[in-house]
């Protein structure tokens, strides 16, 4: 069975945040939420915090140091170590290749998937995939005519199609970076267009 994801989709947005330098709880806050991407992560400050204080616990990330600007209090700011750098890619790689997990999940993965090699997501895509494709054959071999059933065979051949030129693009071009990424695929564009792509 591939390994799975060890961390949360809150705490891999913190180490993925930690990629681009130190950081305290608070600016991860602002940045997800500038960003538009607080969405998908469904979290609260609060729970950037706790995710940290378990990064920290597991030696993903370490204290860089304290600080304090002007009249507002210290504040702590963290790194991500080796440790959490390999973590990322391990969990990322994982969420983009769980079919049959939360949506949300993959949605999140989507937003840092340039933190991968474009052919590391590539095959971790097509994975997902063919773990699709059997679950549409298994939706569709049964009793069909449910409105329940349709749906989901709507929903798993949406996705398939949608991820099938997802990897197309990623086999064609490189992934592009913070500062040349366009509009991520939200929940949305997932489920209603195969041409909404960040690449588009």
């Amino acid at each position: 069975m591939p390994p799975r994801a060890t961390v949360t989709p809150i705490a891999l947005a913190v180490l993925a945040l930690l990629q681009e330098g130190p950081m305290h709880p608070y600016r991860m806050l602002h940045e997800l939420r500038i960003r538009g991407q607080m969405a998908s992560v469904r979290r609260s400050a609060g729970s950037i915090y706790h995710a940290v204080t378990t990064l920290e616990r597991r030696g993903l990330v370490a204290t860089e140091g304290t600080h304090r600007t002007g009249r507002r209090p210290e504040h702590t700011a963290y790194v991500s170590t080796e440790h959490g750098r390999q973590e990322l890619r391990r969990s990322l790689a994982a969420m983009l290749r769980g079919a049959g997990t939360d949506p949300s999940t993959l949605a999140t993965a989507l937003i840092w998937i340039d933190m991968l090699d474009a052919s590391e997501a590539a095959d971790a895509l097509r994975e997902r995939v063919a773990h699709l494709q059997k679950a549409l054959t298994t939706a569709t071999s049964g009793d069909a005519a449910s409105a329940a059933a349709a749906y989901r065979a709507h929903m798993l051949r949406a996705e398939r199609d949608w991820l099938v030129e997802l990897v197309r693009r990623l086999e064609q071009r490189p992934l592009r970076k913070d500062s040349e990424r366009c509009h991520e695929p939200d929940l949305a564009d997932l489920y209603s267009s195969t041409r909404v792509l960040p690449w588009s």
